[in-house]
């Protein structure tokens, strides 16, 4: 998995990002690890730029009363890859694969217990934030889910005040 951290050179923009990833290989040849093109492990049966709204709509509405998803994992990219976290979501099953396929796929084309899945279902900031740190848990680096937690709610703050100041925000609570 890459886990975005802020970048320390530059305090102006808190949209600037390292990525550590989390794979074995990187204590073996980190420059040949991170230089690797992440593989696309999904499959859409959509293909939006041939599809009008009108199709992506109705095969998006089949899908839904069908209880299908809108998308599959590549079997071949999945063994390739040899991943050691899985990163995926059951809030929206349109929007992802279905979390039950991840584990099936998973368990059929991995060694057992090389890939940990988690399953993040974030409905709030404050639970986005969480996200954060389990990740970093996740891949051995705890202290970078907690830096990123709080990076990221100084640039909330950052933002709170200067929408405050143009009376655009009145409370915290709009956060």
């Amino acid at each position: 998995c890459d886990f975005p951290l802020p970048d320390d050179s530059s305090k102006s923009s808190p949209f600037k990002h390292h990525f550590v990833i989390c794979q074995a290989a990187i204590q073996n040849d980190p420059a040949a690890t991170i230089a690797k093109k992440p593989l696309t492990l999904t499959v859409s049966h959509i293909d939006p730029s041939k599809a009008t709204q009108a199709e992506i709509d109705l095969a998006v509405k089949t899908s839904l009363h069908d209880g299908l998803s809108l998308y599959n994992l590549n079997d071949d990219a999945l063994s390739q890859a040899q991943p050691d976290i899985i990163l995926t979501q059951s809030l929206c099953e349109v929007c992802a694969v279905a979390k039950d396929e991840v584990d099936d796929k998973v368990s059929c084309r991995l060694p057992p217990n090389q890939c940990q899945v988690l399953s993040l279902e974030p409905e709030s900031l404050e639970e986005v934030t969480e996200t954060f740190v389990r990740i970093a848990d996740a891949c051995g680096v705890p202290e970078r889910g907690e830096e990123l937690r709080r990076s990221f709610w100084e640039g909330a703050e950052r933002v709170l005040l200067a929408t405050k100041k143009s009376g655009i925000v009145k409370t915290k609570e709009a956060l």
